[in-house]
């Protein structure tokens, strides 16, 4: 197809494309190093036209890559040049750049340089320039977890999540809302309270209803992985229950029994 889209001699913007495609679908699929050859592609091309948009593209693809391997130096340095890039040539790359960096600042626990990109984020992706539910969905889900770190309210982190698998749902993105669900059942599951635990799981359920919609199995270790730790942390807040209860118990029938003084 690739070779077919060169002989039809269109414009060099159209190879670019093409290239941005093919490294998503590799990363996609887990094919780390075809779409690290893919991104490098993209860069150059832009490059070769100075075109910044495009550079950028290749910066945050290039980015995406380094975070899945776990390179977090690498991948905040890509996404730092994609904002860069953007904000110089005022292109709508800017909103995936700033958030994707906000989330490898929240990977390190650097909420101060976190929030400022989210807030910024957020005001970009619902005005009226560069109104996009999809990046509203993922700002929204990185809101609530760069609250949950700061030790926010815990109403504004339910609403942020809620926000998010709200636009997902609504928007038809089934992927997103899978993501969305396992993050929130997560941050429900730490909060060792027993209804907690039934949210936890009807999330982590229709995470993976979700994800088996568009046949996407990559999640499916960190679900059952999750409703294992679901299940231990809710019999140990049963056991707590129990035990405090047995103890209140016991205190009352105590001081039933004292002698008066």
């Amino acid at each position: 197809i690739f070779n077919l889209i060169k002989k039809m001699g269109r414009p060099i913007q159209h190879e670019n494309r093409f290239q941005i495609c093919l490294a998503y679908a590799a990363i996609e699929h887990g094919e780390l190093d075809e779409g690290a050859y893919y991104a490098e592609k993209v860069i150059a091309l832009g490059q070769r036209m100075q075109n910044k948009h495009q550079q950028a593209s290749g910066n945050i693809l290039k980015g995406m890559i380094a975070e899945q391997k776990n390179h977090l130096k690498d991948a905040e340095e890509a996404f730092q040049e994609a904002v860069r890039l953007s904000r110089e040539s005022e292109t709508d790359q800017l909103l995936p750049g700033m958030y994707r960096l906000a989330h490898i600042y929240l990977k390190q626990n650097q909420t101060e340089r976190a929030a400022p990109l989210l807030q910024e984020a957020l005001e970009l992706a619902t005005g009226f320039r560069l109104e996009n539910p999809y990046h509203q969905i993922q700002i929204y889900r990185l809101l609530a977890i760069l609250h949950l770190q700061e030790k926010r309210d815990a109403n504004t982190i339910a609403e942020y999540f809620q926000k998010s698998l709200a636009l997902a749902e609504q928007t038809q993105n089934p992927l997103q809302y899978g993501l969305g669900a396992i993050a929130y059942a997560r941050w429900l599951g730490g909060n060792h309270e027993l209804q907690n635990f039934n949210a936890a799981h009807d999330l982590l359920v229709a995470a993976r209803q979700r994800f088996r919609e568009i046949q996407y199995t990559r999640s499916d270790r960190s679900i059952q992985e999750l409703q294992t730790w679901l299940r231990k942390q809710a019999r140990q807040a049963e056991q707590n229950t129990e035990s405090a209860e047995l103890s209140t118990l016991s205190q009352r029938f105590g001081q039933q029994l004292a002698p008066a003084q």
